[in-house]
């Protein structure tokens, strides 16, 4: 009697276990594996954009050195010109994009007062003289990479063309001139539109000599500025 009540209940139960058994397998078959994580896509750099800076021109270094105009002869100096100031600017230009790098021209106006003014006593006549950088007229190449997505590390070269308004004693010598830009910078993007930049950039505007009437001095506007910015992408 007990082993036909034991074969009684194990029957039902092996029915069961191999009902049970391709419902497990079969969910253990068809569990979904983890996604693979997908790298996020690099942000486009390229095409038109224009945008507008604020900056401060610094470390002018300008000895206002008096000079005999017939011998040239250093008759002495007056003291040095260290033109610094606030600068603010408009830019358009075109990226192109290669992977992470970017690269491409800027043309670009800023209206500037950066400015100074020594004065000074040589060979027994008192000399005061001014210095500013009005404006400049910029054409830029920028060349960059790409760090992350939406952050972009750039070099700067290009040629500057500047107004300089310079006075001796009240006498104007103004001029235009000019020079090579340097510099490097960064470039944050906001959204696919928007992104703001920061800058640093060395402005060489050489010499040049003016002439006031007996004597001469040389004009050295040369600076470094930094500047922020912000660029709208088209």
């Amino acid at each position: 009697m007990a082993m036909l009540f034991l074969k009684q209940i194990a029957q039902p139960l092996v029915v069961i276990a191999c009902g049970l058994t391709p419902a497990f397998a079969g969910g253990l078959a068809t569990a979904p594996e983890p996604a693979a994580p997908v790298a996020a896509p690099a942000e486009d750099w390229a095409g038109l954009y224009a945008g507008a800076t604020l900056g401060y021109g610094f470390n002018g270094d300008d000895r206002l050195g008096i000079r005999d105009a017939i011998s040239g002869t250093l008759l002495g100096d007056a003291g040095d010109i260290s033109v610094s100031g606030a600068e603010a600017g408009l830019r358009i230009g075109y990226r192109w994009q290669r992977g992470g790098l970017v690269f491409g021209p800027e043309l670009g106006f800023t209206a500037a007062d950066i400015s100074d003014s020594a004065s000074g006593v040589v060979d027994g006549v008192a000399y005061t003289g001014e210095s500013t950088v009005t404006d400049l007229l910029a054409l830029r190449f920028k060349t960059g990479f790409v760090t992350e997505n939406d952050l972009l590390i750039f070099g700067t070269l290009g040629v500057a063309r500047a107004s300089i308004d310079y006075r001796l004693n009240g006498q104007a010598a103004d001029y235009k001139t000019t020079g090579y830009i340097a510099g490097l910078g960064v470039e944050k993007a906001i959204n696919t539109d928007w992104s703001l930049t920061g800058e640093l950039e060395y402005i060489s505007l050489g010499k040049e000599t003016r002439t006031f009437g007996p004597v001469t001095t040389e004009a050295t506007p040369s600076h470094t500025s930094v500047k922020v910015g912000l660029n709208y992408r088209f």
